[in-house]
């Protein structure tokens, strides 16, 4: 699966990408703790490493700039089981 960039300019785009990858993961034999261990592990990296471009997304990193480790994997659930 292919990341369109563009996808993280547009919240709707943003939510039907982490959809489809969400859905592949769970095609792939995933669990549900694995699939938010590794959004997770995304989520700390589009924090450090990109500057939002939509008031959605601004307000996730701020959100998540302020968790624990504990409320990060949540949010992580969360917007998991947003998109699924």
């Amino acid at each position: 699966m292919e990341l369109d960039i563009q996808a993280m300019n547009d919240y709707e785009s943003w939510k039907k990408t982490l959809h489809t990858a969400v859905h592949t993961g769970k095609n792939l034999g995933m669990e549900d703790h694995t699939i938010t261990s590794i959004a997770t592990v995304v989520g700390d990296f589009l924090s450090n490493n990109v500057d939002p471009n939509s008031r959605e997304h601004r307000v996730i990193k701020e959100l998540w700039d302020q968790g624990t480790s504990e409320e990060k994997r949540v949010m992580a659930n969360l917007i998991v089981k947003l998109v699924d």
